[in-house]
């Protein structure tokens, strides 16, 4: 119902323009309906609006329609196609309930959700916090069926394994002495995924682990909170900008690298000793998770992160 830009994926929070680099959509059979929409986008309830979808589940013969989620006009458009023509729809989403909600907004939800949850045929879960999400509205555990958020692990794998000799290199070329713990963050620079917990922390443990190696950060990605998350650190490298050894000298080295593609990132991984996400509720997964483990590194997440029951060892 979209077709994302490069120019949407920065406005989307990137920071900066870029397509994927791997074709998502190689070996399906797939169509991309009109977007009559002003202003397109992902971000706004109305940037995806394909009427069309109601004819072609209509005349399409489909054994069921499957939406992620309500958050935009599309989805209520091919659920309400779905149940007019008695076609099941099923919803995977990933919402939980530790995602920061006003006391009106929560609420609202107690006295819709009930009701409208009750009408999908089935739900397919992602995660444990998802499950308890569902069952907070009352939707029926009978018809909720396990289907976990995965990235292509054996791709992951074999390019950690064929970059592994070369860390060292790959560690230099990025500022990241040999002897040091590397912690990474991987993911937009916003608010929501709380990088500067990350900065503070590592300032906090003045600069050295228990174990007298020195902590260093790598930060992949870009966005809002870049220019807040240099001054806190002893910048060694930035492949952003020309000057390296900013003003935050008594924070923990860190080093910049940028946005990496898919077929880019598991170098950060192999570099890295453990992947952190600090994210709030908001982060209703964190897949650099599934991608770290992949690669063959540990995640340290905070308690609101999704995937926390799932993937990670308390």
């Amino acid at each position: 119902c979209h077709q994302q830009t490069a120019t949407g994926q920065a406005d989307a929070g990137f920071g900066v323009p870029f397509e994927w680099d791997l074709p998502l959509l190689e070996g399906y059979r797939y169509e991309f309906l009109p977007n009559v929409s002003r202003q397109p986008s992902t971000a706004t309830f109305r940037g995806c609006d394909t009427p069309e979808i109601a004819a072609r589940i209509a005349a399409g013969g489909f054994d069921a329609v499957i939406v992620h989620g309500w958050s935009t006009k599309n989805y209520w458009q091919a659920m309400r196609a779905g149940w007019r023509q008695g076609v099941p729809v099923m919803v995977r989403g990933d919402s939980q309930l530790l995602t920061p909600r006003s006391l009106v907004k929560r609420w609202a939800k107690a006295l819709v959700y009930p009701r409208f949850l009750r009408r999908f045929d089935a739900y397919l879960v992602v995660g444990q916090r998802a499950r308890e999400y569902y069952l907070a509205y009352g939707a029926d555990p009978r018809r909720m069926f396990d289907c976990p958020h995965f990235v292509d692990n054996e791709r992951f794998a074999s390019q950690a394994d064929e970059l592994r000799p070369r860390r060292a290199e790959i560690r230099r070329r990025w500022g990241i002495p040999e002897e040091a713990f590397c912690a990474a963050f991987c993911g937009k620079f916003i608010p929501k995924k709380r990088p500067m917990d990350l900065v503070r922390a590592a300032a906090q443990t003045q600069t050295h682990r228990a174990d007298g190696r020195p902590i260093h950060l790598l930060f992949v990605g870009s966005g809002e909170l870049g220019d807040a998350m240099r001054r806190g650190c002893h910048v060694v490298y930035d492949a952003e900008r020309a000057a390296h050894g900013s003003p935050g000298a008594d924070g923990a080295a860190a080093s910049f690298v940028g946005f990496l593609n898919q077929s880019e990132i598991a170098a950060a991984y192999v570099a890295a000793d453990a992947l952190v996400l600090a994210s709030d509720g908001g982060e209703t997964w964190g897949l650099v998770v599934n991608e770290a483990m992949a690669c063959g590194i540990p995640a340290i997440v905070s308690d609101r992160v999704g995937c926390a029951p799932d993937l990670v060892t308390d």
